[in-house]
């Protein structure tokens, strides 16, 4: 869908006061669909979700508390370079994504630093497929998928700051929650799984927590909005952009997040500039 097909659909459900600046805030996005696949089929070096990873000679496979972190994606991004969207990513190399096996973090704890983790190789020559480790847990053993990529342009999501800035009417309000929800049911590919623009939310602000969670403060509660450094650190939220998220791919990965929810990986503009992938944030959102 693009600018023009959404701006005549926000007109539609009653949010035309609205709509120019709801399209000004559209972020493109890359979506994908997953195409179930075996590691023997998958080239390495390859964009893929599940099965193996394929890691350097020298790169253990990460852990957090001693235990193996599962492996969810790697996406090679030449592969996604060919897109209008994500200018400020590099446009070679891949992108390698790990997370608990467990689930026992979902990111609004500092403390939860490590329990995810992100690569980036930039020389694909040197990559190999590389094992399950014998003491990953079962449950983070996800099955191997090809992927298959379109552009697709966003809206932020009516849990968000960005959203909170055109103060809607109480009526606008509930337009653009049951418009949401309209797309939802529209959308042909149910699964929300895409690189960039902005997150399919299920419940609060991610760039804000991951902005509060990343300096510090526990966003467990909501005692974080009375912190002393609150309205110092929140103008800063709209600087994290959204690097993958995931769904609850159940029947092509065996994957499923918390109660059927989706994972997001973060990263701030100033560590994407530096190419600092290492400092990615993580959150865990489900119904």
């Amino acid at each position: 869908m693009n600018k023009e097909e959404l701006k005549i659909k926000l007109d539609e459900v009653r949010l035309a006061r609205v709509s120019d600046q709801l399209i000004s805030m559209a972020k493109r996005s890359v979506r994908f669909i997953m195409n179930k696949s075996s590691d023997e089929e998958i080239p390495v070096g390859a964009s893929k979700i599940g099965g193996c990873p394929d890691l350097p000679p020298n790169q253990s496979f990460p852990k957090w508390k001693g235990v193996p972190l599962s492996f969810l994606a790697q996406i090679n991004l030449a592969d996604i370079s060919i897109f209008n969207t994500a200018s400020e990513l590099p446009s070679s190399g891949i992108i390698s994504f790990f997370y608990s096996a467990t689930q026992e973090t979902w990111g609004y704890d500092p403390k939860h630093k490590g329990s995810w983790q992100v690569f980036y190789f930039s020389d694909l020559k040197k990559l190999q497929r590389t094992k399950f480790p014998h003491d990953l847990p079962d449950e983070g053993h996800y099955l191997a998928n090809t992927i298959s990529f379109f552009e697709e342009w966003t809206l932020p999501p009516f849990r968000s700051s960005i959203r909170e800035s055109l103060e809607f009417t109480p009526e606008e309000r509930k337009e653009y929650i049951n418009f949401e929800h309209l797309l939802e049911k529209q959308d042909q590919n149910k699964m929300k799984n895409r690189i960039w623009g902005h997150p399919d939310a299920i419940q609060g602000d991610m760039q804000l927590q991951c902005q509060l969670v990343t300096n510090g403060i526990y966003c467990g509660d909501a005692k974080a909005r009375e912190h002393p450094r609150y309205n110092e650190l929140e103008p800063g939220s709209k600087d994290w952009e959204l690097i993958l998220q995931l769904d609850s791919e159940e029947d092509n990965a065996r994957m499923c997040w918390g109660d059927v929810g989706r994972v997001y990986f973060w990263i701030h503009k100033t560590a994407l500039a530096n190419r600092e992938f290492e400092k990615t944030w993580f959150q865990l959102q489900c119904y």
